[in-house]
């Protein structure tokens, strides 16, 4: 208890003194945590080797180590030197760290930054970070403050499937955040050849870290001897452990050297079985263990063979020792002695300015998504965040083979597409940022395009020209016409950027949209509030390019299945409208005009018009439609005047009490005469769309 009320002071101080840091980060600056010297000393080699600017903040027993490893710098890690530590990861372009450190759980880090954990183990058999049996879990705060250093690492350094599902169950992780490289503290091992100059052979001796005691159960040198002739045993303890003797050389080395191994629920076993060799596991107290600590279901599996429970089963095993081959193949997938240099081709990539990432919300898109991907080319250094959001089909699998590395596929329950787009606009590293649905293309070079009218013009955010894509003819949109080429605008100038109010074909300078969402709780135009936000106190460039080539198909379009939920289409239209209004209180009178023209006309008036002849109930158009123009019943635009000239005229296809409701929610008069006339027009209005319809059929049979 003690112990949690002086990690929360902690926190709470880094917290405060976290303030007082803004970051300066530079691009070629890395810092490595030193607890576990193996794991971070062959990276600390390269990085020197290619020139960066390295600071170790290093266990105080490393401290001499990594001093003489001559690098830029060297903090101690104790608590008293954090003001040091804290200057040197805001100025950091990547960290390194190699276990869990209590000081990243209250450090804000810029989404610029990579934090890359090289966990001090090839694998692991017992439970260990949100699976230690241990843990308080019904604790709150101290599983919050466990996530908050978990959720501060961007990637992970692993050898087999089997650990990333380990990282992804006890540390919160995301499969995203995977590196499959292997573990540069086992390049080492590339034909490696054991020797041994002892006079006999030798057994090692490495029973794990036990937290929860001082106590450990040694194996006694002469008695092991006199039982094992042919073998010197030497023992090596956990750091941690001070009050036995242990072997002073470093555990690898001893790996090296040793004919059998002995162990217990140690990672060792792991590394070891790289070298092939002989392992028994010495589990006196599996029980107590279990209970303390929790052990995983490959320690299990692992340990049906070659295991003893006391010291008689140990000297049998260890007189008729063997190759347990199965431990390899299971935690070793991914070794080939080249996770150093993998690792460094990763931080040399990171380590370049993004300057554009283009946000694609994905929902069984197995069909389009390669073609879609195909279209976004440019020449600057650009990411493309593919957020499959709980596709059915096979579409994560499609963009997983697509060679292209500057590909970045997230996995995800199905939200939506807006927060989708919110999850990649929080994760996106980008200067810039761009959307695209998983079934339309960006316009040829436009990326390029955009990126030099932004830098030129000094603006945030450009607009370009928007086409439909049917098949594979490009049909300019006519309402695109009132957008004209412009290099400095604002939305207050020039309120026919509205047009473009879906979100893409567009640019924006990220640093403007870090803090506006899309709505999550709507469906229907939720980009609205989100376009109307970045806008109003934008900068805008307005260019004639080709920037979006927006697919809506020949029968598959949204458009035509948009009936089947015109009730809840209307019913978040009534909100985005009600919201849209908070925004443009604030701005000019002909924004608001023009925004009523492309919302109360081109959308909802074109969505009821096209769709009220194919509901089956019509009280489910007209009931949402008339609440949406009460929502806006100080508004007296044409186009709402338009909109409820339609709403009347559909009406009149009810009962006239119907009628005669609707007037009166809208406040119109009525009578008997204006109902006729409007079923006049509503007779007019059928056939006009009967008409239409045929001549669509028409289009579709001749393509």
């Amino acid at each position: 208890m003690i112990r949690n009320v002086i990690k929360q002071v902690y926190l709470s101080l880094l917290f405060i003194f976290n303030k007082f840091f803004k970051h300066n980060i530079k691009s070629r600056n890395v810092v490595v945590f030193m607890t576990f010297k193996e794991d971070v000393l062959p990276i600390i080699e390269e990085l020197k080797r290619e020139g960066y600017c390295i600071t170790i903040i290093a266990h105080p027993k490393w401290l001499e180590f990594a001093n003489s490893l001559e690098v830029d710098k060297v903090i101690n890690l104790k608590n008293k030197y954090v003001v040091q530590q804290l200057k040197a990861i805001k100025k950091s372009k990547t960290i390194i760290i190699d276990t869990y450190y209590l000081l990243l759980g209250s450090i804000s880090k810029s989404r610029e930054q990579s934090v890359i954990q090289t966990w001090h183990a090839a694998g692991a058999l017992k439970n260990f970070g949100l699976e230690d049996n241990s843990i308080n879990k019904s604790n709150k705060q101290l599983i919050k403050n466990y996530l908050s250093v978990y959720h501060f690492t961007d990637y992970y350094l692993v050898s087999s499937d089997i650990m990333k599902d380990v990282f992804i169950n006890s540390l919160d992780a995301k499969e995203e955040q995977m590196l499959p490289f292997g573990l540069p503290r086992l390049d080492q091992y590339k034909n490696k050849h054991t020797y041994n100059d002892h006079s006999k052979k030798i057994a090692l001796y490495v029973p794990t870290y036990r937290d929860y005691t001082n106590e450990i159960q040694t194996i006694d040198k002469e008695v092991f001897e006199k039982m094992c002739p042919d073998y010197e045993l030497i023992t090596k303890l956990h750091p941690s452990i001070t009050s036995y003797d242990s072997d002073e050389r470093n555990i690898q080395e001893l790996v090296e050297i040793a004919d059998v191994i002995i162990t217990d629920y140690s990672s060792l076993s792991i590394e070891a079985s790289l070298l092939n060799k002989p392992i028994i596991f010495y589990c006196y107290d599996e029980e107590k263990y279990d209970e303390m600590r929790g052990l995983n279901k490959y320690y299990y599996e692992m340990t049906k063979e070659n295991k003893a429970y006391n010291l008689e089963m140990l000297y049998k095993l260890v007189n008729r020792c063997k190759v347990n081959e199965a431990i390899k193949p299971m935690w070793h997938q991914y070794t080939h002695f080249d996770a150093t240099k993998k690792l460094i081709d990763f931080i040399k990539k990171e380590s370049k300015p993004m300057e554009v990432s283009v946000i694609i919300p994905i929902y069984n898109a197995e069909k389009t998504i390669e073609e879609t991907i195909r279209s976004i080319k440019s020449n600057y250094e650009h990411e493309i965040i593919c957020i499959n959001d709980g596709s059915k089909d096979y579409s994560a699998d499609v963009i997983s083979k697509i060679n292209n590395p500057n590909i970045v596929l997230l996995n995800r329950e199905n939200k939506g597409a807006a927060a989708t787009r919110n999850e990649g606009i929080s994760i996106a590293k980008g200067k810039y940022i761009m959307f695209c649905d998983a079934d339309d293309k960006l316009g040829e070079g436009i990326i390029d395009k955009m990126v030099k009218a932004i830098k030129e013009n000094g603006t945030d955010i450009v607009v370009g020209k928007v086409s439909h894509l049917i098949g594979e003819e490009i049909r300019p949109i006519k309402t695109y016409n009132d957008l004209k080429a412009i290099e400095h605008t604002t939305l207050n100038r020039t309120p026919e950027i509205i047009q473009s109010i879906g979100p893409y074909g567009k640019l924006y300078k990220s640093e403007i949209i870090r803090d506006i969402r899309f709505d999550e709780d709507i469906t229907f135009c939720e980009e609205h509030t989100f376009n109307l936000k970045a806008w109003s106190n934008s900068k805008i460039t307005i260019i004639d390019d080709l920037a979006y080539l927006y697919n809506i198909g020949i029968e598959d379009s949204i458009v035509a299945s948009s009936y089947k939920h015109i009730e809840k289409y209307l019913n978040d239209a009534t909100e985005v409208r009600k919201r849209s209004l908070v925004i443009l209180d604030e701005l000019k009178e002909k924004v608001s005009n023009y925004y009523s023209y492309r919302m109360d006309y081109l959308i909802i008036y074109f969505l009821i018009r096209n769709n009220f002849m194919k509901v089956e109930n019509l009280d489910d158009l007209i009931n949402p439609a008339t609440k949406y123009l009460k929502g806006i019943e100080k508004i007296e635009t044409d186009s709402v005047k338009e909109l409820k000239e339609l709403i009347l005229t559909i009406s009149s296809g009810a009962q006239y009490e119907k009628y005669v409701e609707v007037s009166k929610e809208l406040k119109l008069e009525f009578n008997k005469k204006t109902y006729r006339n409007y079923q006049m027009k509503l007779l007019k209005l059928k056939t006009k769309m009967n008409l239409r319809s045929i001549k669509n059929k028409s289009k579709k049979i001749s393509h």
